[in-house]
This record gives C-alpha cells, sequence and structure tokens, in this order.
C-alpha cells in the first residue's frame, strides 16, 4: 500500500498575509513606544530648565547632549522618583560644589554668611524636588498617577551602580544645563510598565518658583 504524503510546503493562502500583519502591528507598536518616550525624555528636559530658570533665575540656559555611556558627570549627585503603577521615572543631577553654588546664589542673597556647602547640596536636592513636581502635574494633568520620592545626595561615582532599564519599553537621556560656563548633569531614565495615552505633556501648569527647604 502507497504511503500517504503530506505537502508540507503549501501553506494556507491567508499565512503570508497573516505574517505581514503581525510584522506591520510590531512595527507601529515599535513607533508608538518610541514616541511615547521621545514625548517624556522631552517633558523631562524642559522641566529641568524651566525650574532651573525659576530658581536661580538664570536666562539663556544652554542645554548640551551628553552620550548616554557617559555616566560619572560631577563629584555629588541628586537622584528622585516619580513613579506610579503605569511608569518610573528617575531624574538624576551630577554636580560639583562650586557649580551649585554659582546657582544658589540668587535663592541664599539675603544670606549674611557665605554659601556653605551644604547650602549647596540643599540647592540641587530642593532643585530635584522642583523638577520632580513639574513632571509630576503634567503627568496628573494626562490622568497618570504618580507620586514622588525625596530626593537622594550621594556621589556621583555611585552612578556607576544604577542598573539599566531591565524592560524593553524604557529610555535614557543626558544632557547639561549650561550658562556662563557653570554646568549641572541631568539624566532621566524611564521605564513605561503600561501603555500611556497623552492628551498635552506641554501643560504649562507651574509651581511657584521659589525653593522651601524644609
Amino acid at each position: 500500500m502507497p504511503r500517504s504524503k503530506t505537502n508540507y510546503g503549501i501553506l494556507p493562502r491567508n499565512h503570508f498575509s497573516l505574517h505581514w500583519l503581525v510584522l506591520i502591528f510590531k512595527m507601529m507598536e515599535s513607533k508608538q513606544q518610541d514616541l511615547i518616550l521621545l514625548k517624556l525624555k522631552s517633558l523631562i528636559r524642559k522641566k529641568s530648565v524651566l525650574a532651573l530658570t525659576a530658581v536661580a533665575k538664570k536666562d539663556e540656559l544652554q542645554v548640551v547632549e551628553v552620550p548616554a555611556e557617559d555616566k560619572v558627570m560631577g563629584h555629588w549627585m541628586s537622584v528622585i522618583s516619580v513613579s506610579g503603577e503605569q511608569l518610573h521615572i528617575t531624574f538624576k543631577v551630577q554636580f560639583s560644589i562650586d557649580m551649585a553654588r554659582s546657582y544658589a546664589m540668587q535663592t541664599f542673597k539675603n544670606l549674611t554668611s557665605e554659601i556653605s556647602n551644604s547650602h549647596s547640596k540643599d540647592f540641587i536636592r530642593e532643585y530635584c524636588n522642583m523638577v520632580a513636581g513639574y513632571i509630576k502635574n503634567a503627568l496628573i494633568h494626562n490622568s497618570i498617577s504618580v507620586g514622588v520620592s525625596l530626593p537622594l545626595l550621594c556621589r556621583g561615582f555611585d552612578d556607576l551602580f544604577f542598573d539599566l532599564p531591565a524592560r524593553a519599553f524604557s529610555g535614557i537621556d543626558r544632557w547639561k544645563l549650561v550658562h556662563n560656563g557653570n554646568i549641572i548633569s541631568c539624566a532621566s531614565v524611564i521605564e513605561v510598565i503600561e501603555d500611556l495615552n497623552f492628551k498635552d505633556l506641554d501643560d504649562e501648569t507651574s509651581l511657584s518658583g521659589e525653593v522651601e527647604f524644609l
């Protein structure tokens, strides 16, 4: 009795159509994720400039690109987290005491003594608080619920021990803010957990522009 033959080389007609639909869907999903990350990175950069302009009274801040692999950019680092069920954002600022002091002068203009190292560190911590507050306001405006951590202070070298995002839907951004040669280095680490729908991330809701030291 002849052995039956099965022709595995013949596939259903709709197989290739389905294959291309899956590829197109994945490409569209990837582009959508890239767009979301781009919007979030732009938001954080914008708020970092807005907050520093407000508290340091420094107009015409320059934003300078920094390669993502350049980690240690300052002796000190302040870190704050903006997190919720849908995403995690870590904002980091690396700085030297002298650079921080130059930006803190306006805040401590009524101080009778010299601006101390402690004052300079406190200024950067509260600057991180302000940036995080701006970010939180913009996200809540888009119905994205988040909370803000307390700002932490550590050494700039500790950034080497921060793990890269484990999620595929994540991104890292690094930049410098420069005014008259005075530099602070900023970074954001974004991890998106659930799909996000933005109404308007350019919300101009502002905070007071005053740094409050607790």
